[in-house]
């Protein structure tokens, strides 16, 4: 036996849930450790796994599992709910995109159409051939612009299944790589340790190389891995800035020289030639440096064989400052540029040449950038090269 009860709202008008807490304790009979929430909490908490909107409904179910002799042995409780829009919501759609309602909207309009033309044809018109054309009208119109809009909210909701599938492979590859050498390095370390004429310090630079494999598997993984955890809090809005004066041109001269000892190895050339009197910029140093760095990485993996890398910083005494960074590189296709700042977006260039990268560098960029009250973009030619920049502004 199951027993359904529609609930009343547990919302007030300013559309926060009052006293959930409370509610599930006198409506529901819940335990404390059932609803772990106390007081006024926002509509979109109801439990720390669920999204419910406002906008839905819900209701409670009791679930009574009777013995033999009539007597209850099982009662199980629990809160459900339904809605329109909790779905759309989590692909980012706004109510008015939402395929559900918008199949609901379309029927009940046109419900009401017809419905209006027969009434209106029986009163007021003695031929219904001029009704009938307005409504069929309408209803043609209706249905081109409510079909319109449901075919954008499921090429939406594509985009988001698309990106969520290239995410999980750019991550399991990306993560993968670096757990690989663990897994290898350890193996030849374990075997040199496990044979008994390798103890005595003559192989010390072969385990110094071993180590120095792991601590850069490390690094990378760790950079990978806080790179995601930037995308969801820039997602969530909840990225935090520190932001006081400092010199653009020393950071810079660092990061630069940095980058050179990983191009000493390759033919790759950086020139940075920093100039006199840069004034400096507000912003969050660490996220600043974490775009020079995306920048920088950039420049160099997709500059294949020789080529150089140009950095420069113009301050033209105006309130921001410009940082701008060209390579010879592959460039970036004309079909491509539009989202070349998207998230988990790689050129298709880029995929031919099977570069390895994430995808989300230029992303989380600019979205610091952007946050830090500067601009940022780039100019491009493909097969020749590409020049990116961004502004900050200077402090005063």
């Amino acid at each position: 036996m199951i027993e359904i009860q529609m609930i009343k709202r547990v919302w007030n008008f300013e559309f926060r849930i009052s006293n959930l807490f409370g509610i599930c304790d006198l409506e529901f009979g819940f335990l404390n450790k059932e609803v772990r929430f106390h007081g006024p909490i926002k509509p979109y908490s109801v439990y720390p796994h669920q999204r419910v909107p406002v906008k839905d409904f819900l209701w409670y179910s009791r679930k009574k599992l009777y013995t033999p002799m009539g007597g209850i042995s099982q009662e199980q409780k629990k809160i459900h709910y339904f809605g329109l829009f909790s779905e759309c919501g989590r692909f980012g759609l706004h109510w008015w995109q939402c395929p559900p309602f918008l199949f609901i909207a379309m029927g009940i309009l046109s419900i009401t159409i017809m419905v209006v033309t027969a009434v209106l044809t029986a009163r007021y018109f003695e031929d219904p051939e001029i009704p009938t054309v307005i409504a069929v009208s309408f209803v043609a119109g209706l249905f081109l612009i409510i079909g319109n809009l449901i075919i954008r909210g499921f090429e939406k909701i594509a985009q988001a299944n698309r990106m969520k599938t290239e995410f999980i492979s750019i991550a399991s590859h990306q993560l993968r790589t670096p757990l690989s050498v663990f897994k290898w390095t350890l193996d030849l370390m374990v075997r040199d340790i496990s044979d008994a004429e390798k103890k005595t310090g003559i192989h010390q630079q072969e385990f110094e190389r071993l180590v120095g494999a792991l601590t850069d598997s490390t690094e990378r993984m760790a950079r990978m891995v806080n790179a995601l955890l930037d995308v969801s809090r820039i997602e969530a809005g909840t990225i935090v800035f520190d932001v006081h004066p400092f010199s653009l041109s020393d950071l810079t001269r660092q990061e630069v020289e940095n980058f050179r000892e990983l191009a000493d190895g390759t033919k790759v050339k950086i020139n940075f030639d920093a100039p006199s009197a840069v004034r400096p910029v507000s912003a969050d140093k660490l996220r600043v440096t974490m775009v020079i760095q995306n920048l920088l990485d950039n420049a160099m993996r997709y500059t294949p064989g020789e080529g150089t890398i140009t950095v420069q910083i113009e301050d033209s005494g105006e309130p921001f400052v410009t940082w701008s960074v060209s390579d010879q590189g592959l460039g970036v296709p004309k079909s491509d540029r539009a989202r070349i700042f998207g998230k988990f977006f790689r050129a298709d260039n880029v995929k031919r040449e099977k570069i390895v990268g994430s995808g989300i560098g230029l992303y989380i960029a600019r979205s610091i950038i952007e946050k830090s009250g500067g601009t940022i973009g780039f100019e491009s030619e493909e097969g020749k090269g590409s020049t990116f920049w961004f502004t900050l502004p200077a402090a005063v």
